[in-house]
């Protein structure tokens, strides 16, 4: 199984390939032996000491060991000061506006440990450039190249990114993230050698967090509301109408006479 890893100081990421296929993983911290200012470094950017580099690449270098990407062998590669290596020599453009992975219009036959608008320039007296260097043991060497306080370009100088690529003769390849101050948009992953097929993992760095404020006061509790106005009473209803009076009954009939008594008998 191949990996690619993404390594950020309190926020690491590690990317997994399956197959050549990359996928993202994030963890933190990296291996001991892993020197993120390493002496007996070699400067590829810029071609001189003391000088700086913007949009440029380096001359071409060779891996110390047998590598492929993508399933496809690769003996050299050269750097850019825009963040990122690509194992086609023969590429020219070196552009530094990033745009997401995979593409066909970017760099190809290339990894990104974090392609930006950057440039290499003397900060203060501290250590500056891409350089290379290598550690461990055959068969499980490492190659490191290294981007030491980019800076975005044209910014102030205290916007400033250390960043490297640590390609494994096992086979494996990882970026890591040291730290940054400044605010930034990279692309960071790695593109096929046709643009077609890539991987990209989260974007950007904010840098160095400050320490955590302190929380705020709670916030005022509201108003209460004012109170609903009250109902408005019903009507009453219309007095129903009187009864219709009953009508008079009809009168009595009249009784029938009795007849008249037989006359007597004569004595």
């Amino acid at each position: 199984m191949k990996k690619f890893l993404l390594t950020l100081l309190a926020a690491i990421a590690v990317q997994f390939a399956v197959a050549q296929n990359y996928a993202i993983i994030s963890s933190v911290g990296t291996t001991s032996e892993y020197n993120w200012n390493q002496s007996g470094s070699s400067l590829l950017l810029p071609a001189t000491s003391g000088g700086s580099a913007n949009d440029v690449y380096s001359s071409n270098q060779t891996l110390p060991f047998a590598w492929s990407l993508y399933g496809n062998p690769v003996t050299q590669y050269k750097v850019s000061d825009n963040g990122f290596i690509t194992f086609d020599v023969n590429e020219t453009s070196n552009p530094s506006a990033n745009v997401g992975l995979p593409t066909t219009t970017g760099p190809k036959n290339a990894i990104f440990a974090f392609w930006d608008n950057l440039e290499l320039k003397p900060l203060s007296t501290y250590p500056y450039g891409a350089v290379s260097f290598n550690y461990g043991t055959a068969p499980n060497r490492v190659h490191v190249v290294q981007w030491r306080l980019s800076q975005v370009e044209g910014s102030a100088t205290t916007q400033a990114i250390y960043f490297a690529i640590r390609i494994y003769e096992a086979g494996d390849f990882d970026v890591v993230i040291n730290y940054g101050f400044a605010a930034f948009s990279s692309t960071i992953g790695v593109n096929n050698a046709t643009g077609t097929v890539g991987a990209q993992g989260p974007r950007g760095i904010q840098g160095d967090a400050g320490a955590n404020g302190n929380d705020g006061a709670p916030g005022a509790n509201g108003a209460n509301g004012a109170p609903g106005a009250n109902g408005t009473n019903g009507t009453n209803g219309t007095d129903g109408a009187p009864g219709a009076n009953g009508n008079d009954g009809a009168p009595g009939a009249d009784g029938t006479n009795g007849n008249d008594g037989a006359p007597g008998t004569n004595g």
